[in-house]
């Protein structure tokens, strides 16, 4: 039982927020972002539906399935909103034997019910880490308009952000984002874009571990997209740890509306 209480809480933390990829910096936040990055992030969102396609859309439902390297296959019910500008989620357990577990996350705070139905505080994460890793489009779109990020172009590689070897048709931008929660107060995201496309091919994003609220660095590699109501958005993406291990992620059904309503986030007698 234990094992598969460990296990749930591996890859709905994988889900919540996931992953390969941001390193917190103690370099403070540029105020201004590097006119040729902002082009490169502009090409992106034109080629997943461009901005007045994604204008009309405030949030999305989604079922994930989940296959790691090691263990059985989960299933998770993806709810995310940024109908107000800033990002909130909900990752609901779909399988039977973590069927009451969940987490709901925002801005202000960030809630994990385990399978037993103990709820924990966690620290929260970024919120365009959040949204970045089924949602690059809006991820993209928020992060200047509402959550003051910047955006240079970074070259940097190697382990501490476990980027693959450089790839001539790819452009690497970082992303520096204020984070309160941080004890640097920014985050880094590090966007890779196809050259040829302009989607994002990779990001490596920041998160926070359930056991001991440490960032890990962990990569999210777009493997294809898929159009939905005029949009391009994910449709399966791998998962990449500092550890070396692999979880592969599907998405299914999704559905872009308006807004979810504030029950959806609520989390009291669930």
């Amino acid at each position: 039982m234990i094992s598969k209480i460990l296990a749930f809480r591996m890859s709905i933390l994988a889900l919540a927020l996931s992953f390969n990829a941001i390193a917190v910096t103690a370099q403070q936040v540029d105020s201004t972002s590097d006119a040729s990055a902002l082009a490169v992030v502009e090409k992106s969102i034109l080629a997943m539906g461009g901005r007045a396609t994604w204008r009309s859309f405030g949030a999305a439902t989604v079922n994930a399935q989940i296959t790691p390297e090691r263990g059985p296959e989960r299933h998770v019910a993806w709810s995310d909103d940024w109908s107000t500008g800033r990002v909130r989620f909900r990752r609901d357990a779909v399988d039977v034997q973590a069927k009451h577990a969940y987490i709901v996350g925002s801005d202000e705070t960030q809630i994990h019910k385990k399978p037993d139905g103990t709820p924990e505080q966690l620290k929260q994460d970024h919120g365009i880490a959040v949204l970045a890793l089924g949602y690059p489009a809006p991820a993209l779109i928020l992060s200047t308009l509402k959550y003051h990020c910047v955006f240079h172009f970074d070259q940097k590689s190697g382990p501490e952000v476990n980027q693959a070897p450089a790839d001539t048709n790819t452009i690497v931008i970082a992303e520096r984002c204020p984070h309160p929660v941080s004890s640097a107060g920014a985050a880094t995201i590090m966007w890779t874009f196809s050259k040829s496309t302009g989607l994002p091919t990779q990001v490596v994003l920041p998160i926070q571990g359930l056991k001991t609220n440490v960032i890990r660095s962990q990569t999210v590699i777009y493997n294809t997209f898929r159009s939905v109501q005029g949009a391009l958005t994910p449709l399966s993406l791998s998962i990449r740890r500092v550890s070396g291990s692999v979880d592969k992620v599907t998405f299914d059904s999704p559905v872009f509306l308006d807004g979810l309503s504030d029950q959806t986030f609520t989390t009291s007698n669930q």
